[in-house]
């Protein structure tokens, strides 16, 4: 095999990985948005199928990572590609997470009930869950660009999500106070954006990763 064609072999490989991982992003785009849906909507229907579609991203992160190894230990990827192929595995281990983020709203779709109490921290819910879904969708585009720039705007953005899950606490308390026979349902909200801000935390840590895959620079990532 001639040198151009084991480059090329190896681009396919890289183009595979980078393709399977889109793949795996658009899955949990998908679950994520239609598990917030349901919930903003009161609709439980669809949602047993959606939780066993985690199971599904589970095994697409455990097969990026198997073609990550095999690429590991038959080529000798230098600088570029091998930050690409390396950061493949924690950007895949990263949408895994958000995949449970979907898991577990989905799953909290049945115990929220449609009454005034939560209304308003409900409302803010809304608007922090369009902003976590819109980075997702984001930091995916830049990562098939491998687009540094628009990686900056994601955490940019997640300091929006962030102020959104401090004002969702302050507005629970406040109607805990106000409806106490509902604080179970309100508690449920308030893990529901504690989940969500995590989820912006994840999508951050993608954006740095690839910045990392660009310049080789490894920015402080989120826990």
């Amino acid at each position: 095999m001639t040198q151009e064609h084991i480059v090329k072999k190896f681009d396919d490989e890289l183009n595979r990985i980078k393709s399977e991982i889109l793949e795996m992003g658009n899955l949990v785009k998908r679950q994520l948005q239609e598990s917030t849906e349901a919930l903003l909507s009161f609709n439980p229907q669809g949602m047993d199928v959606l939780i066993k579609t985690d199971r599904t991203i589970n095994g697409m992160n455990k097969k990026i990572n198997r073609h990550v190894e095999l690429i590991l230990t038959l080529r000798q990827p230098m600088a570029l590609d091998l930050r690409q192929v390396w950061l493949a595995t924690s950007i895949a281990s990263e949408l895994e997470r958000l995949g449970d983020y979907a898991k577990s709203t989905a799953k909290k779709v049945k115990k929220l009930s449609d009454n005034s109490s939560g209304e308003k921290a409900l409302n803010l819910f809304g608007d922090m869950s369009k902003i976590v879904i819109e980075m997702l969708g984001d930091v995916l585009k830049a990562f098939e660009k491998i687009d540094i720039e628009k990686a900056s705007e994601i955490r940019v953005r997640d300091i929006e999500v962030d102020s959104l899950n401090k004002k969702i606490l302050a507005t629970v308390i406040q109607s805990i106070h106000e409806y106490p026979d509902d604080t179970e349902t309100l508690i449920h909200l308030v893990l529901l954006a504690r989940n969500y801000e995590r989820a912006g935390d994840h999508i951050v840590n993608i954006s740095r990763q690839i910045h990392q895959i660009a310049t080789g620079e490894d920015l402080k990532a989120s826990s």
